[in-house]
């Protein structure tokens, strides 16, 4: 394992390259690796684009993502990384591409129909799903779309509980939950999307705007975003493990993957103050944290 940020070659040490502190980036698991893409530092949009082997433990940085953006999304498909652009320098982006991790090749896709930015989205069985979201305006959505084949389709006009934004999805086995945000009725709440509208599930667990998480089996499991770093379960009922790691941050990179969850980076200054921002890495599983790159950017030995 590295620890040092010296990696050792033929008797020789070369500093290892590591990605600075940010927010608003976006990224996904694929091919073993966790993928980062743009986000935003104290100078701005970035287009940095970052690879972090999950086995060996190393960063690598490629070739930079055609525009700076943040508040997008990054899915996995199973071949290649679906990248949504959100926020770039000339504002709010519909601009959609396939980013092939092998030849770091990124292809043009056909574009959002109705551009907006910190919107809700997850991927299941290949089929991403998006909800809410900010448009160029600074209103609300309150739509669902899905991108299947290469084409978008609006599945909803009006989920049924007003615009929204910064929410959380979870998929899987054909299943889509939906839980908190910035919204007018329920910021706590926490529906499931059935036949094209958000149905109530369960009530009562607060904020959560800017969370993640994953649909594990028949479990939840939501960290809880800007708010507070608290892990919370859902399988019929909310349940908080006692453990509250990592430190409480907004708007850091989350990336599901199986029945992990990753998140890197972020704001410890929640917007008040420029940074500082983030740059370690966290792995949970089932309520058990690893932290798998600390606070300076270097691996962590297990």
């Amino acid at each position: 394992m590295f620890v040092t940020g010296a990696l050792l070659l033929a008797g020789c040490s070369a500093e290892l390259p590591a990605p600075p502190g940010r927010r608003g980036a976006r990224g996904a698991v694929g091919g073993g690796e966790l993928w980062s893409i743009g986000g935003e530092d104290e100078h701005g949009l970035l287009a940095e684009v970052w690879s972090f082997d999950l086995g060996d433990r190393y960063w690598r940085q490629h070739a930079p993502a055609p525009v700076a953006m943040a508040w997008g999304s990054v899915s996995w498909d199973g071949a290649a990384f679906i990248v949504v652009a959100g926020e770039t320098p000339d504002g709010v982006s519909g601009r959609v591409w396939r980013l092939d991790p092998r030849a770091d090749s990124w292809d043009d896709l056909a574009p959002l129909p109705v551009p907006r930015t910190r919107f809700g989205v997850a991927i299941d069985d290949g089929t991403l799903t998006l909800t809410g979201g900010i448009g160029p305006d600074g209103t609300p959505h309150e739509d669902a779309w899905t991108f299947t084949d290469g084409v978008w389709n609006e599945v909803a006009p009006d989920l049924g509980i007003g615009g929204f934004a910064d929410v959380t999805l979870m998929a899987g086995d054909g299943r889509i939950y939906q839980v908190g945000g910035l919204e007018a009725a329920g910021e706590g709440a926490l529906y499931q999307v059935v036949s094209s509208q958000l149905v109530p599930v369960d009530l009562g667990l607060g904020t959560t705007a800017g969370g993640c998480g994953l649909l594990d089996d028949d479990t939840l499991w939501l960290w809880g975003g800007e708010a507070e770093s608290t892990l919370h379960s859902w399988s019929g009922s909310w349940q908080t493990p006692s453990i509250a790691e990592p430190a409480p941050r907004a708007w850091p990179l989350c990336a599901p993957s199986g029945d992990y969850l990753y998140i890197l980076g972020g704001d410890a200054g929640f917007g008040e103050t420029p940074g500082p921002f983030r740059k370690d890495l966290w792995r949970v599983r089932r309520g058990d944290w690893r932290q798998l790159v600390d606070g300076d950017g270097l691996p962590v030995e297990d």
